[in-house]
């Protein structure tokens, strides 16, 4: 069985300005290397940023591990926004990290105008999407997953960043660690009592109707809610779940009697985070059997 991690962390400036200055790299690059060296097999989780991102996933590439990426939007705009502006040579190793990864999964098909909502989705999913891989997540055991971040230690109270994003893998259970991009020396444990700004769980069902093409026929905004529907949906492929954002897109292509990757993600990580939901173990059994369902199918 894989180590699982899910990775984050700062892009990097192209000088000595921001919060993971250029001259750090080689350091942090070192720490990293001599970590993941200690695993025998690795499965990484995260974005692709320039900077800590792309760095991580090089090392875990490195050493043969499945990467699973999952991007805000699109790459293109992606690119513009999150790593072109270290350098040419910061695209080139992103498009080799999306070349070979294991699979890439995108949280909106537009970049939409709020950029926090759609990067905290993108953690929150690339969390639950790593927990689905977890042989005991439905046992409320997740210390074995691993999450490790390139971090300036500086706190802050946005949406969206690589503390608040040590704040869900902490509550996720993970084992959160980073190194400092600000004086990289060693790994460090996190351990902080912040604030988790959880993005709501917010999925629609789709099902076909007497007209061509599909239509929202409900939207579920509870836990709850969601198990009912999905245990209904069971015995037919006449439908789509997935999550209530930008939900195709122009050229997207609807996957008849499914359950997104986006949406499937996101369901496992408000069930891993809300442990008093009463249902939870229930929800995470129906969307197994679901997703081997159709996969099997």
């Amino acid at each position: 069985m894989a180590e699982l991690f899910h990775y984050c962390g700062h892009i990097i400036s192209n000088d000595e300005s921001g919060r993971f200055p250029k001259s750090n790299q080689q350091s942090v690059q070192k720490i990293i290397t001599d970590y993941l060296q200690s695993f025998k097999g690795i499965a990484g989780f995260g974005s692709l940023a320039s900077g800590a991102d792309i760095l991580l996933a090089e090392a875990m590439l490195k050493l043969d591990a499945d990467l699973h990426l999952v991007l805000p939007f699109d790459k293109d705009d992606f690119i513009k926004m999150s790593v072109s502006g270290s350098g040419k040579h910061w695209i080139e190793r992103f498009e080799t990290l999306i070349n070979h990864a294991s699979s890439l999964t995108q949280v909106f098909y537009n970049k939409p105008v709020d950029d926090s909502v759609s990067f905290a989705l993108c953690t929150e999913i690339a969390m639950g999407l790593c927990l689905s891989h977890s042989p005991n997540y439905h046992q409320k055991k997740t210390t074995s997953i691993k999450q490790i971040a390139i971090w300036d230690e500086q706190k802050t109270d946005s949406v969206a960043g690589t503390y608040p994003d040590l704040l869900r893998g902490q509550k996720s259970g993970f084992k959160s660690s980073y190194i400092s991009s600000k004086t990289p020396d060693k790994i460090k444990l996190f351990s902080d009592n912040g604030p988790i700004p959880i993005q709501p769980l917010d999925l629609v069902v789709y099902a076909q109707g007497k007209m061509k093409g599909f239509t929202k026929k409900k939207q579920l905004i509870s836990l709850d809610e969601t198990l009912a529907f999905i245990d209904s949906f069971l015995n037919t492929d006449d439908f789509i779940i997935d999550l209530n954002h930008d939900v195709f897109g122009a050229l997207a292509e609807p996957v008849i009697g499914n359950i997104s990757d986006r949406a499937f993600g996101h369901c496992l990580f408000h069930c891993n985070t809300d442990l008093e939901f009463q249902h939870r173990d229930l929800l995470i059994q129906s969307i197994q059997r679901l997703k081997n369902r159709l996969n099997n199918g």
